[in-house]
C-alpha cells in the first residue's frame, strides 16, 4: 500500500484515523509494516502490500475464509493455473476451473463486466473500489482504463485472492491497492470513493441491508455502484437451495436471495435504482431478442419472481 491509502481508511472496529509505520518497502508501495489505531490501540499488519483489516467475519464467512486458503494451496499445485492463466482472466475460468458450477457461473462473467463497464464515466481522478475482487482480474482492467482503483476482499493467498495483484502489476507496470476486509464493515471513511463495482459477489453476504448501508456512506455524494448478482426464483428453487446447500457443505458461504430482498435493501441504504437487463441472459433465451429494451425491463422484476436471473443495477447516491 501507498502511504496515501491512509488518507481514505479507518479502523474497523472504532472507526478513527490510522497511523502506518513501515518495516519493508519497495519503489511502488509499502510491502511490510504495521497499521495502528489512534483511539484505541488496535493493530493491523501489512502483508504484501496488503493491509489486513478483517473485522467482524461471521462463522460462516470464516469457515469461508479457510476454504479459500487451503483452495489456493491445492491451485498452487496446479501447472495450468499459473501466471497466464491469471493474465487470460476472466476467459479462463471456464477452461481451467473444475467445478462445473463455477465455470458455468463465470462463464457469464465476461459478457457481464462489458455491459457493466460500459455505463463507467470516464476514469479522470475517479476512484474506484472493486468489492469481492477475488484474484483482482477486474481491478487490473480498472487500472488499465485510468481510474484510482482498490481491491476489496477477505481472502489473500495467491491464485485465490489478493496476493494474485502481483501478477498483474508487474505484467502490466500498473499499480492498485489491495484491502483484505469485510464487506460488511468497510474500513473507509465517509464518502471516500466515486464509484464501487462488485460482480456476482453480494450474495456472499449474510447481511444484505448492512452492506448497502455501507456503499452508501462510502460513496461520495452523487457516486454510483455498478452491482450484478443473481436472484433466486419460485420455479426451480428447490435446484436453487440444493445448490446453496451444496455449496455450503464445501464451506462457501453463498446465499439464496429473491429479487425482493435485494431491492428492499438497495432501497432502505437510500440508492436510486436504475437496472439494466443482463446481456448473458439475452445471449441464452433468443427468444429475449425480439423485444424492445424497455419491455425486457418491464418483464424482469417477474421473471425474476418465477425463474430467479442475474441482474445488472446501477445505483446512485442522490444529493441531499
Amino acid at each position: 500500500m501507498k502511504p496515501s491509502l491512509l488518507n481514505k481508511l479507518i479502523c474497523p472496529q472504532c472507526a478513527t484515523p490510522l497511523l502506518i509505520s513501515a518495516s519493508q518497502e519497495n519503489a511502488a508501495e509499502i510491502r511490510k509494516g504495521l497499521l495502528n489505531c489512534l483511539k484505541a490501540g488496535h493493530i493491523y499488519k501489512i502483508e504484501n502490500g496488503i493491509p489486513g483489516l478483517v473485522f467482524g467475519l461471521d462463522e460462516e464467512s470464516q469457515k469461508e475464509q479457510d476454504v479459500c486458503e487451503k483452495d489456493s494451496q491445492v491451485r498452487v499445485a496446479r501447472p495450468e493455473l499459473s501466471r497466464e492463466w491469471l493474465l487470460g482472466l476472466p476467459g479462463t475460468y471456464v477452461q481451467q476451473l473444475t467445478s462445473s458450477a463455477e465455470a458455468y457461473n463465470n462463464g457469464d462473467i465476461e459478457c457481464i463486466f462489458n455491459q457493466m463497464i460500459s455505463t463507467f464515466p470516464l476514469p479522470q481522478g475517479q476512484h474506484l473500489l472493486d468489492i469481492g475482487a477475488n484474484v483482482c482480474w477486474s481491478t487490473r482492467v480498472f487500472a488499465k482504463i485510468g481510474y484510482e482503483a482498490t481491491a476489496l476482499d477477505f481472502v489473500t493467498a495467491p491464485l485465490r485472492g489478493l496476493e494474485s495483484a502481483d501478477v498483474y502489476m508487474q505484467a502490466d507496470g500498473i499499480f492498485f491497492e489491495r484491502v483484505q476486509a469485510n464487506m460488511e464493515k468497510l474500513p473507509f471513511k465517509n464518502e471516500s470513493y466515486d464509484l464501487i463495482f462488485s460482480i456476482s459477489t453480494i450474495h456472499h453476504s449474510g447481511n444484505l441491508e448492512k452492506l448497502f448501508l455501507e456503499m452508501h456512506r462510502i460513496l461520495k455524494t452523487g457516486g454510483k455502484a455498478i452491482i450484478a448478482d443473481s436472484t433466486i426464483g419460485w420455479l426451480i428453487r428447490n435446484s436453487q437451495e440444493k445448490h446453496i446447500e451444496e455449496m455450503h457443505h464445501h464451506g462457501l458461504n453463498d446465499h439464496a436471495y429473491r429479487y425482493r430482498d435485494f431491492m428492499q435493501a438497495i432501497k432502505k441504504a437510500g440508492f436510486k435504482i436504475q437496472l439494466l437487463f443482463p446481456q448473458s441472459t439475452i445471449r441464452k433465451y433468443s427468444l429475449l431478442r425480439v423485444f424492445p429494451d424497455f419491455l425486457r425491463l418491464w418483464l424482469l422484476p417477474a421473471l425474476h419472481v418465477v425463474r430467479g436471473l442475474g441482474f445488472v443495477a446501477i445505483l446512485t447516491k442522490e444529493t441531499r
